[in-house]
């Protein structure tokens, strides 16, 4: 049995994934390739149990196979595994489709904007950017 190295969590909140043909694939860096119910079981032994789809740099596309540098496995409940590129072969038997990430200018700018108004927010609450003096408003008497 083979188990996954760690590694960083890779985040895809601005990302999306875009179906693609097989040839396509062949020529993409990186793809997201969707596995079949029988895919899921019969690689289990080797990626884990449950997993729906795995991303990986493309190797090689043939007639009956596609091997990749494994990245992430994905399972169906949507928990991720890191890999550290280990290659992986899928027949394509075991394939549904491929798709291919691409970054998102739409989730972008909201998180952007999400993180701005954080900031903002944050400042207003804590008082940061106040044009008052912030100093004693007592008067300036002489001690005795």
């Amino acid at each position: 049995m083979t188990f996954p190295r760690r590694a960083l969590r890779r985040t895809t909140a601005c990302a999306v994934y875009t179906p693609i043909d097989r040839n396509a694939a062949r020529t993409a860096a990186e793809a997201r390739i969707d596995l079949t119910e029988r895919g899921t079981l019969e690689l289990s032994p080797r990626i884990g149990a449950g997993v729906v789809s795995v991303d990986g740099r493309v190797r090689t596309v043939t007639d009956s196979t596609v091997e990749v540098a494994l990245v992430q496995t994905v399972t169906r409940t949507g928990d991720s595994q890191q890999w550290l590129g280990e290659p992986l072969v899928i027949p394509l038997g075991y394939v549904t489709g491929f798709r291919r990430r691409q970054a998102s200018t739409k989730r972008s700018l909201l998180l952007g904007g999400s993180i701005l108004a954080g900031v903002l927010g944050a400042g207003a609450a804590f008082g940061i950017g106040n044009s008052g003096s912030g100093g004693n408003t007592g008067g300036g008497g002489t001690s005795k």
